[in-house]
């Protein structure tokens, strides 16, 4: 994720420690699922959430399911921010 701000950094000649990420969860549940590369930002698959579970019908986070562990999150979109701080 670090490459992926150095990379937007260098594209748009704006300072690393002004950047930072916004994230959304994907409806996406294969790799083949998912047509082409995001303009700006990465996709990670794989994230996992212990004690919790992502609902997708609601798309909210929710109370894990009992005897259910370790619920996989599957795709998220990481997309870079330019911070702007206003006076």
């Amino acid at each position: 994720m670090t490459g992926c701000l150095q990379t937007y950094s260098r594209q748009y000649k704006i300072p690393i420690d002004k950047l930072s990420f916004s994230f959304q969860i994907l409806e996406a549940e294969t790799i083949e699922e998912v047509e082409e590369a995001p303009e700006d930002g990465v996709y990670v698959h794989g994230f996992f959430l212990d004690g919790a579970r992502y609902n997708r019908e609601d798309a909210v986070i929710d109370d894990q399911i009992p005897v259910s562990f370790l619920k996989d999150v599957i795709f998220v979109l990481c997309r870079v921010n330019y911070i702007i701080k206003c006076p």
